[in-house]
């Protein structure tokens, strides 16, 4: 088995529908299977999937797991991990979009050549035809602060979320970076079996950049791959206008909650891992 899938599902069921039937319709060359986990939708996303692909026997392996409440992100996509059997793991966002096989099977190539690297990002496209800022470099202790206040509004704070979000750097080129948007995340087997899996403390935001941050911390490489035309349907929720609204939304009380969990985690201590270019 080449590459596992685990696309996990929250309420968003013709996303998913149609991320299915694009892994479908790209033919990749080599076996895969994809394990959909649905984390308590109750949209009728869990039916659909059973419906338009179990029941109609695709041609493609597909097993769903499907959650009887909202475990969050990390502990959601740990539910797929653990039944993955590829080679390589993709975790994977139901608005992703392949353009062709290619998007895949020329991440699956380069990871081949380059065994040092454990994870991977490739470059992701809005439908627009502008390309996302999906890789970033570790924040600082006041980052996520200034991407959720009315404090972002001032120089000095647009200055550090332009260097995390990392504006300044060619996104045509491929090179090691901190860490990488967890939307669609390729990641090696091994790194599972020498990091561990996706921490669970963090339910919604973090623990992708925490899983790099451990990932680099055992020397494993975190690289953003540019040669791709993935379209990624992204609602930014995290780093969105700066109004009151904002400030005491559900979602900000989320993002900064598990910013505090990562302090704590790592005993305050803000990474300082220099990648640069391949």
């Amino acid at each position: 088995m080449r590459v596992s899938f685990v696309i996990l599902n929250y309420k968003t069921r013709e996303f998913l529908k149609n991320h299915l039937q694009n892994i479908l319709e790209i033919r990749l060359p080599f076996e895969y299977e994809v394990i959909v986990v649905d984390n308590a939708s109750r949209d009728g996303s869990v039916e659909m999937v059973q419906q338009e692909f179990l029941n109609k026997k695709v041609p493609m392996e597909l097993r769903l797991i499907a959650s009887n409440k909202n475990l969050g992100w990390s502990a959601g996509n740990n539910l797929g991990i653990r039944e993955a059997r590829g080679e390589y793991v993709i975790l994977s966002n139901t608005d992703i979009l392949y353009s062709s096989a290619a998007d895949v099977v020329d991440v699956v190539r380069f990871m081949d050549e380059h065994p040092e690297i454990g994870i991977v990002g490739p470059r992701l496209w809005n439908p627009d035809g502008t390309y996302q800022y999906s890789c970033y470099r570790f924040y600082r202790l006041f980052t996520p602060v200034y991407r959720r206040t009315p404090l972002g509004r001032l120089s000095f704070a647009q200055h550090d979320i332009q260097r995390h979000l990392m504006t300044d750097f060619n996104h045509d080129t491929v090179r090691e970076v901190d860490w990488l948007q967890g939307s669609n995340m390729f990641i090696r087997r091994a790194v599972f079996e020498k990091i561990g899996l996706i921490d669970e403390r963090f339910f919604l935001y973090f623990s992708d950049l925490e899983f790099c941050y451990r990932a680099w911390d055992h020397n494993i490489k975190v690289v953003y791959f540019s040669n791709t035309h993935t379209m990624h349907f992204h609602k930014r929720e995290s780093a969105a206008s700066h109004g009151l609204s904002v400030m005491l939304s559900y979602i900000t009380r989320i993002h900064i909650k598990d910013w505090f969990r990562f302090l704590r985690k790592h005993k305050n201590k803000l990474p300082q891992f220099r990648p640069h270019p391949l």
